[in-house]
């Protein structure tokens, strides 16, 4: 299981999550189809949207977690 940190790309935690896309939408990012998503961090795509980076990142990693529960 993928835990994400704020260095973490954001091409990465798309390529690895299917729920990613949601996450970021609901935080307001259009980083499915933002050109630089291959070479943003979440930290530093949280510092230039003003969004609390802790907070994205849980979010990401909770949906790991609820995807290994569903297929246990």
């Amino acid at each position: 299981m993928a835990k994400y940190t704020r260095d973490t790309l954001i091409r990465d935690v798309l390529n690895s999550s299917e729920g990613a896309a949601a996450v970021f939408e609901y935080y307001g990012l259009g980083c499915p189809m933002c050109l630089a998503a291959d070479m943003e961090t979440l930290g530093s795509v949280a510092g230039m949207h003003d969004i609390a980076v802790d907070g994205l990142i849980a979010d990401l990693n909770g949906l790991e977690d609820d995807h290994s529960e569903v297929e246990a």
